[in-house]
């Protein structure tokens, strides 16, 4: 047994702590971290997040950080989603369950542009139910994605932009 991780009767292990400390973001977007390229930053300053997002989504990247998951580039028209795990020590997406309907959510692309979000909607979802991911109702989303209820449940967080250069 993995001893970073919460068993469950299920067979579920909860991460405990991410492999490296993606808050360290001197130069973020000047190398890559841990081989994978970051796309933005995302700040969420209700549950005090500042996370690199990287470029893809696997197994390894989501030891380091949260991931793009699918959707344009951040403040492209459509639904960008990002993944991230949730922590049981809180960390990357651990708390993302106690943002609130009204909360910022920014990102900033390597260029300094920033996308300001905000929070309009968050659900439970089973975690085959794929097509949630499209059912938007604004030209610019951004939707938070991660494991709830010991892995039966994904909790989405909607977003959409209300503000960008």
């Amino acid at each position: 047994l993995n001893p970073a991780a919460q068993a469950t009767d299920d067979g579920y292990q909860q991460p405990q702590e991410p492999a490296a400390d993606p808050n360290a973001l001197d130069g973020l977007f000047d190398s890559a971290l841990k081989g994978y390229s970051v796309i933005a930053r995302l700040d969420i300053p209700s549950i005090d997040i500042s996370l690199p997002v990287l470029s893809e989504t696997t197994d390894t990247a989501l030891k380091y950080s949260v991931c793009y998951f699918s959707g344009p580039d951040p403040g492209g028209e459509g639904n960008l989603v990002i993944t991230g795990h949730n922590y049981a020590s809180g960390a990357h997406f651990g708390n993302l369950d106690e943002v609130k309907t009204g909360d910022t959510v920014t990102l900033t692309d390597p260029d300094g542009n920033e996308f300001v979000y905000t929070v309009y909607n968050t659900e439970l979802i089973t975690p085959d139910d794929i097509e949630a991911l499209s059912d938007t109702q604004y030209d610019r989303e951004l939707t938070l994605l991660t494991c709830e209820e010991n892995a039966n449940r994904r909790l989405l967080v909607r977003c959409h932009e209300t503000g960008g250069q």
